[in-house]
């Protein structure tokens, strides 16, 4: 009985000790506005992802060298990301700086992702994804992804075309560049091998 008690206290203090050894992630962005109000998962973290994302699309596709202060430069990468982004046929490797890549793998224990025969992909039915798609303020998207999560067919796939379509809205819905983010992008990462930028850090 004393062994199994000795045991159960070494595991405890191993856990603790690999926890506490995990690199913490310098939160670049903290000062900006956190915009998207859903619960059940870190929104410091998520915002974080959000704006690590906004910055490695803006720098990718910014053949015009636009000013990263410029709402231009969001918006470029934006125009130029999301339908490659949606299919899964985009760059991500080299798109992705290696601090997204540490705030991915933070993002990888949220509460956000579902895995079916192998694939990660967002949970559509995770309490903050539900609430992220529900207050997408353009209606004919909304419902449009409404309809395909009530049959279980929704994918960024399959959201590629209508998104570019309408994807000057992004800028101001927070909640559709938060749903683009995680499911154009970071559901990608899972499956990609990052690329180490030293000049990024």
């Amino acid at each position: 009985m004393k062994t199994r008690i000795k045991t159960i206290l070494l595991l405890a203090m191993l856990a603790l000790t690999f926890n506490g050894c995990e690199e913490p992630i310098d939160y670049r962005y903290a000062d900006l506005p956190r915009p998207v109000e859903c619960e059940g998962v870190d929104l410091a973290l998520l915002h974080e992802a959000l704006y690590s994302f906004q910055q490695d699309i803006g720098n990718a596709y910014n053949f015009r060298n636009f000013d990263p202060a410029e709402p231009l430069f969001v918006i470029n990468g934006y125009r130029t990301f999301v339908h490659k982004g949606g299919l899964g046929e985009a760059n991500y490797a080299e798109i992705a700086s290696d601090h997204t890549w540490k705030v991915f793998e933070k993002l990888k224990g949220q509460p956000i992702w579902a895995k079916t025969e192998g694939y990660s992909h967002l949970d559509y039915h995770s309490p903050f994804v539900q609430c992220v798609l529900s207050n997408i303020g353009n209606r004919d998207i909304q419902e449009t992804m409404a309809s395909l999560n009530e049959i279980n067919s929704m994918s960024p796939k399959l959201m590629a075309e209508p998104l570019r379509r309408n994807i000057n809205d992004v800028t101001q819905d927070p909640y559709m560049a938060m749903y683009v983010a995680l499911d154009f992008f970071y559901q990608y990462l899972w499956d990609v091998e990052p690329i180490k930028f030293s000049a990024d850090e």
